[in-house]
C-alpha cells in the first residue's frame, strides 16, 4: 500500500516536472493536430503545399516572467491565415486562428497585442494559483484526463458573422 502511494506520488512529480515551456515547433504541431481534429478548423490544415507551412511570426511573453514565452503566433505565407498557440503544454493547443490575413510582428495592431497579453496574463495567473493540472496533454494516466483533451460535442462550422477588416488586409 505504501509502495503504491510512493510510486504514484513519484510518477505525478515526474509528470509535473515535464509540463513546461514547449518549443515553437512543438506548439505549431499541437495546434495543427488540434485544428485537424475539429471540423470547424480543419480548413487550416487542408490543401497546404509544402512551402505554405505556418511560420513563427510573433511571441508574447509572460507578464511576470518576461524571459519566458507564453503565446506563439504562426502566420501562413500569402495571407492565408494564422494560428495562436500557447507555449505551455498544459493549455489548449489552439487558442485562436484566422483563415485569412497574417500577423506582422513589426505592425501588430494594439488590440491584438492586448488580446495576446491577456492570454499571457491569464495563463500566468492559472499557473501561479494552481488552477491547472501539471499534466501535459500527451501524458495519459489512469483516471486522469487533462481538461484540454476532453471530448467535445461536434460542432457544425458556420461562416464568419462579421467580415469587417480594419486595416488588416
Amino acid at each position: 500500500m505504501i509502495k503504491d502511494l510512493l510510486l504514484t506520488l513519484g510518477m505525478m512529480a515526474a509528470i509535473a516536472a515535464g509540463a513546461a515551456e514547449i518549443s515553437p515547433e512543438q506548439a505549431l504541431q499541437r495546434a495543427l493536430d488540434a485544428a485537424a481534429r475539429d471540423a470547424s478548423t480543419k480548413s487550416l490544415t487542408l490543401n497546404r503545399k509544402p512551402g505554405q507551412a505556418p511560420k513563427l511570426s510573433y511571441v508574447m511573453n509572460y507578464t511576470q516572467n518576461p524571459a519566458q514565452a507564453a503565446v506563439y503566433v504562426f502566420s501562413t505565407p500569402g495571407n492565408q491565415g494564422y494560428l495562436v498557440s500557447p507555449a505551455d503544454d498544459r493549455f489548449p493547443a489552439l487558442l485562436g486562428y484566422s483563415d485569412t490575413g497574417s500577423v506582422d510582428a513589426d505592425n501588430i495592431p494594439p488590440q491584438m497585442q492586448w488580446w495576446l497579453s491577456e492570454y499571457a496574463r491569464e495563463m500566468d495567473y492559472a499557473i501561479s494559483n494552481g488552477l491547472i493540472q501539471n499534466v501535459p496533454e500527451n501524458i495519459q494516466m489512469q483516471g486522469i484526463v487533462p481538461a484540454n483533451t476532453m471530448a467535445k460535442a461536434p460542432r457544425t462550422p458556420i461562416a464568419p458573422l462579421l467580415e469587417t477588416k480594419y486595416d488588416q488586409g
